[in-house]
């Protein structure tokens, strides 16, 4: 929308030295400069990263809070607006909705990341982050989510997510939060959004809007690998001059070979349906032209224009004209990879303005990546182990490491690590066709008979580029023991000590491309709609029906008895029925006032109170420990009334 025109001349030099230390050019104005937003609630591996490396892909919904009074598809909302309510419910003010839906079957997808944004200018003068509509408080940082069928629940953005100006910039606002735990927890489906901090009315030159959007990041193991980026900020672009910025994005690798698909998703307000000029822009592959972007609901001249393209979804209300809210998720055209070719790392964009003003706040990359593609299935030769079974102390397991290369380039410096937990002692291991020695590694000890747990080690080297993706290059077969030490198997707290988790990586880097590998183990491979490999532990539960220990209490600790010693009991006594390297504590491991035990284990002095402590041997998960307790039985002297005198001195 045409603003009142704003006189930036005197602050251009400021203008032009914030922007180069953001590492931005031109002469908008970014209020908040755009970064990848991280995620601290993202599952693992992608917690807190900046680009989501995954088989998967984005998807985008939204919506509009506000519309016009007397709605038209082609006017701007410099007039009389009103709030959209939707969702039936009295409590709330205004209220849209949107449908998320995933690519695919929505049961094979993992969402693995969702941020919400809002958006929106509710003054056309001074504007308070609070305020008062009819009898209910309103906040800029504030709005109310569900999914139908759910109840509200009340989104809070922190106060530099993302920029709220008071007295400046439009009087437009923007936020953001963090939902990912929501909907992963609830999936696919109708999402409403309530109480967005707007006002009905006319807003003057400028006009009143108000929406939101939601980006969800989601894998799937039938889709191709995407390295996915999402950036935020505040970029003010006012239509008083012609101004234009960049945005450099950086950190993917597109595919080594063919055809590199691209998708932009994009979030701004204000930018208006009637307003020509705005334009959103790509560096060329070649670095030598600007290619002008466009999608089916706008065009190159009019890219901010009131359009929410995402894909088809359903939106309540589903209107044209959105009144100030741009939402837009579009493949480029990028044929011969004229924007994106293949193995390029970083591009960059720029978007302007002749005459338009609005602001934008989000932006989404995501490119066909590429990454070395090695697949090792880790699976036990004895069909009768299986993943969630159940293992006796002592027996032997066997499991078969085979390596594929599904990629397009050989792997060097090639390595398989297989971290053993501390209830397995490693017997043996050998390899075929692949070369590289074998080795059993552990902190604390050469011997793997009398200590449980280490690492076996195969340094591969090369792996090459078979003759097909489903060619067997080599494995390992390895064979482990479940331990029968009856002191570790009985006096673990809740029993933790007795899951046996198996699994490993294999690292390395590609050959022709440099990139990293480092990928899990596959456990199996999913069968049906969701056919696809299946990472993570092969576990398995060590029955102990049966299994007896000396000397230990009802409730799981290991006593060890001292007689008339005094207060201590050597620490040999205790430690040398334990593995090598684990470390003994006066309290539960990881709670306040814990200590290590480094010498001899005091014992009570009254021969009837037990003392208590925990041992953590190396290899245990987090939260796992053993117990044992040491107690003093004092002894009596019996004075021989036969001796003599002389002798019983």
């Amino acid at each position: 929308m045409k603003t009142d025109f704003y006189k930036i001349k005197a602050l251009r030099v400021v203008c032009l030295l914030f922007l180069f230390m953001a590492g931005f050019s031109g002469f908008a104005q970014v209020i908040v400069p755009f970064e990848p937003r991280k995620s601290d609630k993202a599952p693992a591996p992608y917690t807190n990263v900046t680009n989501y490396n995954l088989q998967g892909d984005f998807t985008m919904i939204g919506n509009t809070n506000m519309t016009l009074v007397n709605y038209s598809n082609t006017a701007g909302n410099n007039a009389d607006m009103k709030y959209v309510d939707v969702d039936g419910d009295q409590s709330t003010l205004n209220s849209s909705s949107a449908t998320l839906t995933l690519e695919g079957e929505d049961e094979c997808s993992e969402i693995i990341y969702a941020g919400l944004y809002w958006s929106g200018r509710a003054h056309n003068g001074n504007s308070p982050n609070t305020f008062t509509v009819g009898e209910k408080q309103l906040d800029k940082r504030k709005v109310r989510l569900k999914k139908a069928g759910d109840t509200y629940q009340e989104i809070t953005a922190a106060e530099d997510d993302i920029y709220y100006p008071t007295t400046s910039h439009g009087y437009m606002y923007s936020a953001y939060a963090d939902v990912t735990d929501y909907v992963r927890e609830n999936g696919a489906g109708e999402y409403f959004v309530a109480d967005m901090a707007l006002r009905e009315g006319n807003g003057g030159g400028t006009g009143y809007y108000g929406g939101w959007g939601m980006v969800v990041i989601y894998k799937n193991p039938s889709m191709k690998w995407r390295d996915i980026t999402v950036f935020d900020g505040h970029g003010y672009v006012t239509g008083s001059a012609t101004v234009s910025h960049e945005l450099s994005v950086s950190g993917f690798r597109a595919a080594q070979n063919g055809d590199v698909a691209v998708t932009l998703g994009m979030m701004a307000g204000e930018g208006d349906v009637g307003i020509p000029g705005d334009y959103f822009q790509i560096r060329n592959a070649a670095n030598s032209n600007w290619v002008s972007l466009a999608h089916g609901g706008n065009a190159t001249n009019n890219f901010f224009n009131s359009s929410i393209y995402t894909g088809g979804n359903s939106r309540n209300p589903n209107l044209g004209n959105n009144t100030g809210i741009d939402i837009s998720m579009f493949d480029l055209n990028n044929n011969s990879n004229q924007i994106i070719a293949n193995n390029q790392t970083s591009s960059r964009f720029r978007y302007g303005t002749t005459q338009d003003t609005y602001i934008i706040y989000n932006i989404v990359f995501a490119v066909d990546a590429y990454v070395p593609e090695i697949d090792g299935v880790n699976t036990p030769t004895d069909a009768g182990v299986i993943h969630d079974g159940a293992v006796d102390p002592g027996q032997e397991l066997e499991f078969e490491l085979s390596i594929y290369n599904r990629g397009t380039e050989a792997i060097n410096n090639a390595r398989v690590e297989i971290p053993l937990p501390p209830n397995v002692h490693f017997v043996e291991a050998s390899t075929e066709t692949l070369g590289g020695a074998v080795v059993w590694e552990h902190p604390d000890s050469n011997d793997p008979d009398t200590t449980p747990g280490g690492k076996i080690i195969w340094d591969i080297g090369s792996i090459p580029l078979g003759n097909n993706p489903d060619e067997l290059l080599g494995k390992i077969i390895y064979r482990i023991r479940v331990t029968d030490n009856c002191t570790l198997l009985t006096t673990s707290a809740g029993g933790c000590g007795l899951t046996i988790p198996i699994n490993g990586r294999i690292t390395g880097t590609g050959a022709t491309s440099g990139t990293t590998l480092d990928t899990d183990f596959i456990r199996e491979y999913a069968t049906g709609d969701c056919y696809g490999p299946i990472y993570g532990d092969f576990r398995s539960t060590i029955d102990i029906t049966g299994v007896t220990c000396p000397d230990v209490s009802e409730d799981g600790f290991k006593r060890f008895t001292a007689f008339c010693t005094g207060g201590n009991m050597p620490r040999t006594s205790v430690t040398d029925i334990y593995p090598a390297g684990t470390i003994f504590y006066d309290g539960i491991p990881g709670e306040t006032g814990s200590q290590e035990v480094t010498g001899d284990f005091p014992a009570n002095n009254d021969g009837t109170t037990v003392t208590r402590f925990y041992a953590v041997i190396p290899g245990m998960e987090p939260g796992c420990y053993l117990q044992l307790e040491t107690i003093l039985r004092k002894c009596m002297v019996i004075t021989n009334p036969m001796l003599p005198s002389k002798a019983k001195q």
